[in-house]
């Protein structure tokens, strides 16, 4: 059911109870879902949430709409993840899933990384009922002063910096890989050894330092199809062609 008190939006949680209504074959392929209306007074929330939820769906290949007919299920396909976009691993995954769960593996330490020394903090997230995600993130020690007091597992890495620091993200770099899943990798992934997975290094530049944040993100290509959207800057005036 709805939570109304969780952080996840509710659109969200209608989707994800939606998707997997349709995973257990409530709704078939090609069959019109209930109405909007119909949603609406079922889980006691408002027509636009429910417009939300079906139109992530839509994005996800999970429902079609039909002028004048309703919405459709279509083949069920993989979730689509915006990971690959600025926005933060946080908020990509409770798109995928707004059950998944990120722990931490181990504790907050130091690490020596480009001359210099950065805090290190590895995690593991949880999609969909399985592991999925792989995070090494450096955080330069010198700009992120009494990190491991500041920060607690569950919060938004985010969040911090520009919360609890202050601090402006003024560009991020990414750099895309395919690798072959190693020994360790594998066993925490739950995965066969060499199974292909997809490697993505970025740069976090705030407006005051280069590089404060940088990390290596490891993604189970099996669950996903990923995603990258690319904000395009608005310019004024006339253009020429």
């Amino acid at each position: 059911m709805i939570d109304t008190q969780s952080a996840t939006p509710i659109y969200m949680q209608l989707a994800h109870l939606l998707r997997l209504q349709i995973e257990a074959g409530e709704y078939a392929v090609g069959e019109k879902i209930a109405s909007e209306n119909q949603l609406a007074k079922q889980f006691r929330i408002g027509r636009p949430t429910v417009r939300q939820a079906t139109e992530l769906l839509v994005q996800q290949g999970i429902l079609s709409r039909k002028r004048g007919a309703g919405t459709y299920v279509e083949a069920v396909s993989l979730p689509n993840v915006d990971l690959l976009s600025f926005g933060g691993t946080g908020i990509a995954i409770a798109q995928a899933d707004p059950d998944a769960a990120t722990c931490w593996l181990g504790t907050i330490e130091m690490a020596r990384r480009a001359d210099d020394d950065f805090y290190r903090l590895r995690r593991l997230s949880v999609i969909l009922g399985k592991p999925a995600l792989l995070e090494d993130l450096y955080l330069r020690a010198s700009v992120f002063a009494d990190l491991p007091m500041r920060v607690q597992e569950g919060d938004s890495i985010s969040n911090a910096v520009m919360e609890e620091y202050g601090y402006t993200i003024a560009e991020i770099q990414q750099q895309f890989a395919i690798l072959m899943a190693n020994e360790q990798q594998a066993e925490r992934l739950g995965i066969r050894q060499g199974m292909p997975l997809l490697s993505v290094d970025r740069e976090i530049h705030l407006t005051e330092h280069r590089a404060a944040v940088q990390a290596n993100i490891i993604c189970r290509s099996d669950l996903f199809n990923f995603r990258q959207t690319i904000m395009v800057p608005r310019h004024h005036g006339k253009t020429t062609q």
